[in-house]
């Protein structure tokens, strides 16, 4: 299944940023400690929207299909699949043998009632609700298949079936949204959760029955402790507290060839498909005038923050696609930092200076913005700190407001926000409809409120072509329309970057993180 989800931008970046640390030396030996730069806000495959839940969540629960090294969608509890010539009639076969963890066996009936709440408001599921638009219907043939019936022709259907599915048995008789399920899950994966201490850590312990036993992981137990601060994450590395741990460009620079680090760890950089930018409120009386959005665009030294700030190790991007991507359209000019061209557009855009005070006016409104950015985002700081100089020097006053990653969510999902900044860990499949089609505004992840018909004509047409370059011509357009419209201040694609105790024995990061193989990671046990 697709999957579409916040990510804290900076310090800890994405999913393959989380660190694992060892702990105490009292604990047992085949223990890691992962730690997470934010709780995660709910353990419910259904209603995740961050990757902080996702990343634990993949511990407990399986999906249908998973992703492997090469990013090839692959089967997981699906044991067989048969498509129409058509492409709108699909028939999965599950495995016989799967179970939950309290012993009762995953049937076709869980994954019918996993769709009818993905689709069901109430869940909240407005990360995956968009790829199921299309469906007619989804139905039980026998215990171990169901069919999906689409109204047309759907490109990405294989990838919306990678869909972790969660207990009938269990939540049809919850309250979904407060069940304490979501907290301590009945999954169908190797792990299981063994305690929870708010704001502190979640401990895993891996099932004695899981059903996959060709594939059950090595490491007995895992901690995930929530460490905010990616200095003191990075520092517990060091005095030997973790295994692994995200690191920051500027620790990347100037650490990583230090003995002591050479001595104890490995350095890991990769790349995976993932986007940073500033999402600007379309609905806002000021940012709702692209020419304001295009000043912002061309005040916006990407060039110096990616020397001062991330020293090199991320790439530029001018649109919705990292350039890891198909879809991206390298044709696509970037908007270059010019403040004589800004300052020219908002005095085109009747925004002066007319008292005097430095500050751009019109009529009794001032030229003032916020800008919000995650707690703990050392590196989102510094950006804005730049950014705000720039703006200063054109007439327009920026101010940064540092929030609590669970005040950030909700007021992205309640678009109560000018200019936030945050990322995206982006599916395989590049379709672009949840976050930039009009339909999504409403319950979806168009949080911008960006409509253009023509890119709601191009998502939709997308989704009905299967041939890659037919598509990727559709997508480029996309590129070049959306950065002209400018919703959001694209800013980077940045590496994924993580040391790791040379006592992990089977890390092998790719496109996919560094966690798809978490099964083959092994601890060197003291001799």
């Amino acid at each position: 299944m697709k999957k579409l989800f916040f990510v804290f931008l900076f310090g800890v970046l994405l999913l393959s940023f989380f660190g694992c640390s060892r702990g105490s030396s009292s604990r047992d030996e085949n223990t890691i400690v992962l730690t997470l730069s934010q709780e995660p806000q709910t353990l419910n495959p259904v209603s995740s929207l961050d990757v902080y839940s996702s990343t634990v969540i993949s511990f407990i629960y399986d999906s249908l299909f998973e992703v492997n090294k090469n990013l090839d969608i692959v089967p997981k509890i699906v044991d067989s699949f048969e498509v129409s010539e058509n492409s709108t009639l699909f028939r999965f076969k599950l495995k016989t043998n799967v179970y939950w963890h309290d012993g009762v066996n995953l049937t076709a009936d869980d994954i019918v009632y996993t769709y009818s709440m993905i689709t069901n408001p109430i869940s909240k599921a407005f990360n995956k609700v968009a790829q199921y638009k299309n469906v007619l219907y989804v139905k039980k043939i026998d215990k171990y298949t169901f069919e999906v019936r689409y109204k047309e022709p759907y490109a990405p259907a294989l990838e919306s079936w990678s869909m972790t599915p969660i207990p009938k048995h269990i939540f049809e008789k919850e309250d979904f949204q407060n069940s304490t399920y979501n907290r301590y899950p009945i999954g169908c994966g190797p792990y299981k959760v063994s305690k929870i201490v708010e704001g502190q850590y979640i401990i895993l312990e891996k099932v004695t029955n899981y059903w996959d036993k060709a594939n059950e992981p090595k490491i007995s137990k895992i901690i995930f402790k929530v460490i905010k601060d990616p200095t003191v994450e990075f520092n517990a590395l060091r005095v030997g507290e973790t295994d692994l741990a995200g690191i920051r460009p500027v620790d990347w620079i100037k650490r990583i060839n230090e003995k002591w680090f050479k001595d104890k760890f490995n350095a890991y950089k990769y790349y995976i498909l993932n986007i940073s930018q500033i999402a600007l409120n379309l609905k806002d009386n000021i940012l709702s005038d692209k020419r304001v959005r295009k000043a912002l665009a061309y005040s916006l030294n990407k060039k110096q923050i990616l020397e001062s700030v991330y020293y090199g190790l991320a790439e530029s991007i001018s649109g919705p696609f990292p350039p890891n991507s198909w879809a991206f359209n390298p044709n696509v000019k970037d908007y270059e930092f010019d403040l004589a061209k800004a300052s020219k557009i908002l005095d085109d855009a009747d925004w002066k200076d007319v008292d005097g005070d430095g500050i751009r006016e019109k009529g009794d409104k001032k030229l003032k913005l916020e800008l919000i950015i995650p707690q703990g985002s050392d590196v989102g700081v510094k950006i804005g700190e730049i950014f705000k100089e720039d703006l200063k020097k054109i007439g327009v006053d920026l101010e940064i407001r540092v929030l609590d990653w669970s005040l950030v969510t909700k007021k992205i999902d309640d678009k109560s926000f000018q200019m936030v900044m945050f990322g995206w860990s982006l599916s395989i499949d590049p379709d672009p409809y949840d976050i930039w089609h009009s339909s999504q505004i409403t319950n979806g992840i168009n949080y911008v409120s960006y409509y253009n018909p023509v890119v709601d004509k191009l998502c939709e047409e997308g989704r009905k072509v299967f041939d890659k370059e037919r598509r990727k011509k559709i997508y480029y357009e996309v590129h070049k329309i959306i950065t002209d419209d400018v919703p959001y201040l694209f800013l980077f694609s940045r590496a994924s970057l993580v040391g790791a105790s040379k006592r992990i024995k089977g890390i092998d990061p790719s496109s996919a993180g560094i966690y798809y193989n978490f099964k083959d990671w092994q601890l060197e046990l003291p001799k």
